[in-house]
This record gives structure tokens, C-alpha cells and sequence, in this order.
């Protein structure tokens, strides 16, 4: 499939939703792991990327003209969350990293012969961490949800990516505003062809088992739903320590989802 950051220097630059859903700001982005495709053994896919941080407003204020440089950045911008000392609670945002770091360890002791040094010192070097939807929501967009959410209560079921969708599906007139990322999220399968593809949401897992996307269906038996590390925030009435509740989520994943996978210690 040729350059893979050639591929992704080419999404960065993709123009095709013209909608003030999208941040046009910032490029598509979200990437971090390794470019080896010899190596890669899972993609791991979220949603989208998050908004951007300090660093990503400074370091692209006035800058559109992207070069292999500045795909560099973000990769490395990206790696660094994950790269991590597990023992610094001192920033509170980076809970979904480290998270994310203990899961893809634990994943990568169950499916793959790596040595335990490998897997603690470059864990990154074995999986691609992706978006399914490749840019960020403008904020006026999230902010319009949330006020919209306040006035309903309870009543209002979505979230702000689908709140986004909706208004994408009428602003480029289709009933699949996602197609054109799956496109690109497509160049990144057929680059690494991993072994297990771990979707963090289950719209994520539902979009790349969907019918409609009939170039995809080689790797569908590949997808398994891994739950977002933000996810135990959300439902722990308990109130557990944010970790522990993940670690008991990721241990059930293991114990039930994971008996449906062989074990292939192999490369791919």
C-alpha cells in the first residue's frame, strides 16, 4: 500500500467535509504507535480526536501547508501521552492513557510471545492507535449540544459526536457522513493487515462491521469491542478508584470476549 506517511500526510491534508461541524483549525489527526507494518500487531480505533492541547494551538496557529515534519509532531505529540510514568497522579488527563497503556500491556501478554521488557519499555511499537472519524468538533458544535442537553435533562439520550453527525449528514447530503474517513481508515488497515482490530466505542465497532462498507468485510472477524477507558467514570455509583474500576472492567473483557480469540503468537 506504498509510503504509510505519505498516506497520512494525505489525510492531513483532506478537504472533503466542507461543514462547520469540523474544526478546520487543526488537521485530520489522532495517530500515535509504530509506522512498521511488520511489527503493528493491533489497531486500536476511538471515535475522534479529542480537542486540541496547548501545544497542537501553538504549534499550528497560521499553519496549513502540512509537510512530513509536521505529521512527525502529531505522532510524537500523541506517543508521549502514552509514554508515561504509570506512577504521576499530578495530571488528572492523562487517566485515559494510562488506562489505555495497562490495556494494550495486558492485551499484548495474551495474544503475542513479545518478552515482558519489550512490552514494558516499547509497547507502542506493536499497535497503531487511529480515529474512526479523523478530525476534531468545532466547539460551537459541542457547546450548541450541550446547551441543547441542559434544556431536555433526561430526556436527551445522545452525545455530541452523534449531535455532530447529524448535522454532517445534512451538510454534505448523505446518509453516511462517515464514508469518507472509513475510506482513509481503510489505507490503514490494508497497510498493517493487524491481527486484532480493537474498536474503544461501540458506534466504532458497529461502523466497521457495517454492510455498506463491503471493502472491509476481511477484516471484520478481526474486531473486537475493547471498553474506553473513560468509560467506568461514567457508571460507577460505587464511586471506586478510577483505575481499580478499569482494571476489573478490562480483567471481565479478558475473562469473557477475549475466550473468543486464538491465541497466535505469531507475526501476521
Amino acid at each position: 500500500m506504498g509510503n504509510i506517511q505519505e498516506q497520512l500526510l494525505d489525510i492531513m491534508k483532506c478537504k472533503n467535509c466542507n461543514s462547520a461541524v469540523i474544526d478546520h483549525a487543526y488537521p485530520p489527526r489522532g495517530w500515535a504507535g509504530n509506522y512498521s507494518s511488520e511489527k503493528v500487531q493491533y489497531l486500536l480505533i476511538t471515535l475522534y480526536p479529542a480537542s486540541p492541547k496547548d501545544k497542537e494551538e501553538k504549534y499550528f496557529k497560521n499553519h496549513h501547508d502540512y509537510c512530513i515534519k509536521d505529521l512527525d509532531f502529531l505522532i510524537d505529540d500523541v506517543a508521549n501521552f502514552y509514554l508515561i510514568d504509570p506512577n504521576n497522579e499530578k495530571n488528572p488527563n492523562k487517566r485515559y492513557h494510562k488506562n489505555l497503556n495497562f490495556a494494550i500491556k495486558k492485551l499484548l501478554r495474551r495474544t503475542t510471545n513479545l518478552k515482558e521488557d519489550d512490552i514494558c519499555s516499547s509497547f507502542l511499537d506493536y499497535v497503531w492507535v487511529t480515529d474512526l472519524f479523523k478530525c476534531s468538533l468545532n466547539n460551537e458544535v459541542i457547546n450548541s449540544f450541550l446547551e441543547e442537553k441542559n434544556s431536555q435533562g433526561k430526556k436527551k439520550k445522545s452525545n455530541e459526536f452523534g449531535y455532530a453527525m447529524k448535522q454532517l449528514e445534512n451538510d454534505l447530503n448523505t446518509k453516511y457522513p462517515l464514508e469518507h474517513c472509513i475510506g482513509h481508515l481503510y489505507q490503514e488497515l490494508s497497510y498493517f493487515n493487524p491481527k486484532y482490530i480493537f474498536a474503544m466505542s461501540r458506534l466504532v465497532e458497529y461502523e466497521l462491521k457495517r454492510k455498506q462498507y463491503n471493502y472491509l468485510k476481511e477484516w471484520r472477524d478481526k474486531v473486537f469491542y475493547l471498553p474506553h477507558p473513560s468509560y467506568p467514570r461514567h457508571r460507577d455509583p460505587e464511586q471506586k478508584k478510577y483505575k481499580e474500576k478499569f482494571e476489573e472492567y478490562l480483567s471481565d473483557f479478558i475473562q469473557n470476549e477475549l475466550k473468543s480469540i486464538p491465541i497466535d503468537v505469531t507475526k501476521k
